[in-house]
């Protein structure tokens, strides 16, 4: 218990940049994984930037972590009809998704099935619901951007 209570207490890994650059080539990877195009490459940087400097800010905030896939999904989308899409001159959709790619709950939705197929209905089940309720909370922010 003292060791777990040394790791929690000791300083995280990497540093701020360190963690700010790795959302910004998240973002960009999975852009270019979707839609590679050059004139896009900047707003997934700009947009990752953005979700980025969010999460480092709800990290310092607790309080604003349940909000932060609405309010983060709500951002992007507007920066992305307003400024981005024409720019780029490609669809929003394409825009937006890679920047909230660090929301999406793939992991959870997939531990869900593996759970329900294995007859743990009550994890399972509550896998699945909490990983519905976070793409509910993204597409509504989405949805309130537009």
């Amino acid at each position: 218990m003292a060791r777990i209570e040394a790791v929690r207490a000791s300083p995280p890994r990497f540093g701020q940049l360190t963690r700010l650059a790795g959302y910004v080539v998240l973002c960009v990877g999975f852009g270019l994984s979707l839609n590679p195009t050059a004139a896009a490459l900047g707003s997934y940087a700009l947009l990752g930037l953005a979700v980025g400097l969010l999460r480092m800010l709800a990290r310092a905030m607790p309080t604003l972590q349940t909000a932060l896939p609405v309010f983060a999904a709500f951002l992007v989308t507007v920066l992305t009809c307003t400024f981005v899409a024409g720019a780029v001159g490609d669809e929003p959709l394409r825009l937006i998704a890679p920047a909230l790619v660090t929301f999406l709950p793939g992991l959870t939705m997939t531990v869900a099935a593996v759970e329900l197929t294995s007859n743990q209905v009550v994890a399972g089940a509550s896998r699945i619901i909490y990983g519905t309720a976070q793409l509910l909370l993204l597409a509504f922010g989405v949805v309130a951007g537009v």
